[in-house]
């Protein structure tokens, strides 16, 4: 019960039309064959976990998210059983960029 007061405390230092343009996002993510596999969104920071399966499909994302997010950092990111898997770390502030 403690911890889920904690995080229902910690969603709510979240501001809810920033849920919403994030959550809005995951739709239009570029992804071909790849897929996003862990999507954590905290009152710091937005984290992704996934693969793609094509360099071209992983600079597609990587380009979408610098477009939406004004900090997008590369944390991880290995081949895997034919696999690019990635994890990037996003800031909560959004750009208002975007096509």
């Amino acid at each position: 019960m403690k911890q889920a007061i904690q995080n229902l405390t910690e969603l709510q230092a979240i501001e809810s039309d920033t849920v919403e343009q994030v959550l809005s996002l995951l739709p239009r993510f570029p992804f071909q064959q790849g897929e996003l596999e862990i999507f954590n969104l905290n009152e710091e920071r937005i984290q992704l976990n996934g693969f793609c399966l094509s360099q071209q499909e992983f600079e597609s994302l990587h380009e979408f998210l610098s477009s939406h997010f004004s900090t997008v950092k590369l944390t991880q990111f290995k081949t895997e059983q034919g696999r690019l898997v990635f994890q990037f770390d996003l800031s909560l502030e959004m750009t208002g960029g975007g096509k």
